[in-house]
């Protein structure tokens, strides 16, 4: 309640004036410490306040010191506003206001933008301190602290250039487009000693920044400032644009590479991976660590890590999994036609043995084939052509399905079994029949048969009741065409003894005598070609009988049957001769031949031995 009293009496204060004082001095800042000019104070009332605005500095630390309580008396009352309220209050209630022996002490900072304050204070003894003391112990200074006082020293005449506060570096993105105007205007100022902040009096003097706003580089702009005394102040603002953005890296986290097919590491990540900059249209990268390059060829995971660089020197890294796979299918290297013939045949073991497989990683030298149709097993031994199916996988599961054709073939010839060689008498009179009687054959397949046996050669056959040795060469084909032969050799020797024997009788007889049964029957019983029995004579042919006293050749063949029922043909010539003619045809020898003369005797007998052929 006492605080609201003693403002409205301020107003009131303030409404009565008691003098009103100008200067000239309230544009420039003071000729020393003390910003505080009493000329520049109106008074009245039990307090003061600033006729003109107070020159002040931007952004600078000031303190305001004035005498206590004890001094100016109770209610006091402190304003200091400028762009914004420093303090206002008592000064027992603001904090930036502190009570330092018998004075007042309150500090603040101006603003960055701030140029000139107002200032009024308040005490219900403030007409008897002023009366007393005068305008002595009132002091605004730059500073945190509160020095001895110092009387307003107004400024003198001005020599002094104008200095430039801010920083000589701007650094800013290629990515904004920042004009030089308001680079200036937001970080760089002119500050007098006279006149005060004179920012806006900056002109540029040259500026190579300008049109490269988004180039990266070092740009220098020259500023001028002239004070109202017209001394003037050169600046250099270096203005650096700069590329503080890392290079951007696309790719995936893991590659897979197969092992047979191996690239160098570099290769991999221009072909993995985009690197995009936003202002180097080409950036550069190298690797920093690698564990894949020695173990390209060896199956595994290896990380690696390279790094991005633009041409300002931003980076950035990527660390990525390299998988070595094999991802290559086996090949079967062998035949996939195998042919097994029977002379050896192949068992199914054989054949797996004989599968021969590689691959770009593995050993598969033992590998074993996982068999998925078998036509083969159980046919080892029969001739056709039989599948069989199977798969290989290598030890990364990678697989192939085969299948090969197994030909089983029958080689092997038939087998003619029996002699070889025969020894025996040319009386025997075999023949080539009655030698392949002896023989037998066989064949693994087919069923061959005797029948089948064919002749390859034979010097035998028109020579069986020859003495000598003879050749007969057997031959047999099975179904297959395997073919085999087998050779009888044949020795035919003499062991019968010499006689006189019969054979194909010419019987010649003259007009006067005939030839009957009885004749023949003695004939064939003196030549010992008829054992010594009873025999029963029967005409099979006569063509002589009536015809005895015609000349000419007659067939006279007769059936002989012994007591045991065996029997025995013979045929004769009966030749009836002219009278006193006893010529024989050439055409009849050798053959032979009996003469019956007119007078009824033997007259003469002659033997001529034929010799018969023995075919084994």
């Amino acid at each position: 309640m006492k605080k609201k009293v003693f403002l409205a009496i301020l107003v009131v204060m303030l409404s009565n004036l008691l003098e009103v004082r100008a200067t000239e001095n309230s544009a420039f800042l003071p000729g020393g410490k003390n910003y505080l000019e009493e000329a520049n104070m109106i008074f009245g009332d039990n307090m003061f306040n600033s006729d003109d605005d107070i020159l002040v500095k931007p952004s600078t630390e000031y303190t305001f010191s004035m005498p206590g309580e004890g001094l100016v008396g109770e209610d006091i009352y402190i304003e200091l506003i400028g762009n914004t309220t420093y303090i206002a209050g008592e000064p027992v209630d603001v904090p930036a206001c502190s009570f330092e022996g018998d004075y007042i002490v309150c500090t603040f900072t101006s603003t960055s933008d701030e140029t000139s304050i107002q200032l009024l204070v308040a005490g219900n003894m403030m007409n008897m301190y002023y009366d007393y003391y005068q305008f002595n112990d009132f002091q605004l200074e730059e500073g945190a602290i509160r020095t001895s006082y110092e009387e307003y020293i107004a400024p003198e005449g001005d020599t002094t250039d104008p200095e430039f506060s801010g920083s000589g570096a701007y650094i800013k993105s290629y990515q904004t487009n920042e004009l030089i105007t308001t680079i200036i205007n937001n970080h760089i100022y002119a500050i007098d000693d006279i006149d005060g902040d004179i920012s806006n009096s900056i002109i540029i003097v040259s500026d190579d920044y300008t049109s490269n706003e988004q180039i990266v580089g070092e740009y220098d702009v020259t500023l001028s400032v002239t004070d109202a005394s017209n001394n003037t102040a050169l600046f250099t603002l270096t203005v650096m644009v700069k590329d503080e953005i890392d290079p951007v890296i696309t790719g995936p986290s893991g590659i897979n590479v197969s092992v047979d097919s191996v690239t160098d590491i570099e290769t991999q990540i221009e072909n993995y991976f985009i690197i995009t900059d936003g202002y180097d249209d080409d950036p550069t990268f190298n690797v920093t660590t690698d564990d894949y390059s020695l173990n390209s060829n060896v199956l595994g995971q290896y990380s690696v890590t390279f790094m991005a660089v633009d041409d300002s020197l931003n980076s950035v890294n990527k660390t990525f999994i390299v998988y070595v796979e094999d991802s290559t299918s086996p090949v079967m290297t062998s035949a996939n036609v195998i042919d097994s013939y029977l002379s050896n045949p192949l068992s199914y073991d054989d054949v797996i043995d004989l599968l021969e497989f590689s691959d770009n990683y593995d050993d598969l030298s033992s590998v074993i084939p996982t068999v998925t149709t078998d036509g083969f097993s159980g046919n080892e031994n029969t001739p056709g052509t039989y599948s069989l199916s199977f798969d290989v996988e290598d030890n990364s599961e990678n697989s192939i399905s085969e299948t090969i054709t197994i030909n089983v073939v029958d080689d092997v010839e038939p087998v003619i079994s029996g002699i070889s060689s025969y020894t025996g008498s040319y009386s025997e009179q075999l023949t080539v029949e009655d030698f392949l009687a002896m023989l037998s054959v066989s064949d693994n397949v087919d069923d061959v048969l005797l029948s089948d046996i064919y002749i390859v050669s034979d010097d035998y056959s028109l020579r069986v009741n020859s003495v000598g040795n003879y050749v007969v060469v057997f031959g047999v084909v099975d179904t297959n065409n395997n073919e085999t032969t087998h050779q009888i050799e044949i020795n035919l020797f003499d062991d019968v003894a010499p006689v006189i024997y019969v054979d194909d009788f010419i019987i010649t007889v003259d007009l006067s005598v005939t030839f009957t049964e009885s004749d023949a029957l003695k004939l064939l019983l003196n030549s010992k070609e008829l054992e010594d029995k009873e025999y029963l004579v029967t005409k099979l042919v006569d063509e002589y009988t009536g015809n005895e006293q015609i000349p000419g050749s007659y067939i006279y063949k007769l059936l002989f049957t012994d007591e045991d029922g065996a029997e025995y043909e013979k045929e004769f010539i009966v030749k009836v001769a002219a009278a006193n003619s006893y010529d024989i045809e050439d055409s009849l020898l050798p053959r032979n031949i009996i003469v019956y003369s007119s007078i009824g005797v033997f007259s003469i007998y002659i033997v001529v031995k034929k010799k018969k052929k023995v075919i084994e």
